[in-house]
């Protein structure tokens, strides 16, 4: 079999609901940053990189706050789901735009309404992902990095680094003993 996934992506500097057709993809949010009024968040994933940031809609971003919050600092090591909806509307036509079907860091499934014209509301439902399989030598490595650290800094970037990996849960005591060894 061949997976001719690549070939269908767009080119372009963001995600495109046209790169999600006929398929979900699940991303960890490796970083956040503001961008222009008309995009103002700009969310980095593992799977798209810096160059082709998730922008998400305010639809998207009212389902993000709903489960996590406005911090956006927390996101990161956070994992979602994306989906095409072909039923987005823009200017009254149906376009397709990127939707979320799960999330990680929710207990339960949760309800949101997305507003599909003035006065018209539907309601979605957002499931709870799993969380990811751990990469043990992933967390071996940074436990190693950790023990090593000599500075702060040292400390600090290893911390940013093991929550962009997904792992920094499993290290985060770890970083915290360090820290106050080193202070």
């Amino acid at each position: 079999m061949m997976d001719v996934s690549n070939a269908i992506v767009a080119k372009s500097d963001q995600i495109n609901a046209v790169d999600l057709v006929g398929r979900d993809v699940t991303v960890t949010i490796v970083d956040v940053k503001p961008g222009p009024a008309d995009q103002p968040v700009h969310i980095i994933t593992d799977v798209y990189g810096p160059s082709r940031p998730w922008k998400p809609s305010k639809t998207a971003l009212r389902d993000i706050v709903q489960a996590w919050g406005t911090d956006s600092t927390v996101w990161v090591g956070r994992r979602i789901t994306l989906f095409n909806d072909p039923e987005v509307l823009w200017a009254g036509q149906a376009v397709g735009g990127i939707r979320i079907r799960a999330m990680s860091h929710i207990d339960k499934a949760f309800e949101a309404r997305h507003v599909i014209t003035r006065g018209k509301t539907k309601k979605v439902m957002i499931q709870p992902l799993p969380a990811a399989p751990v990469d043990v030598s992933k967390v071996d490595a940074a436990q190693t990095a950790i023990t090593q650290a000599s500075t702060i800094d040292t400390l600090n970037w290893i911390e940013d680094h093991a929550k962009q990996v997904g792992i920094h849960e499993h290290v985060n005591d770890a970083i915290e003993q360090r820290r106050k060894e080193l202070e």
